[in-house]
């Protein structure tokens, strides 16, 4: 079963960037950082699909 909310470096990962981009991604793509308690951040992996499908109808 595959983890549906993914820490920063996984997502990066995800993406095939670095952390340091991919935190530059957060500002600029829809999708959002969840926060859980104060010092937890994930991203929700559908969010990232769709960014990718994004990026495939952007071609």
């Amino acid at each position: 079963m595959q983890k549906r909310l993914l820490k920063d470096k996984e997502a990066a990962a995800y993406l095939g960037v670095g952390v340091t981009k991919f935190w530059e991604l957060v500002k600029e793509v829809p999708f959002q950082a969840i926060k859980i308690g104060s010092k937890m951040t994930r991203f929700d992996i559908e969010d990232l699909k769709d960014y990718v499908d994004y990026l495939k109808a952007q071609r």
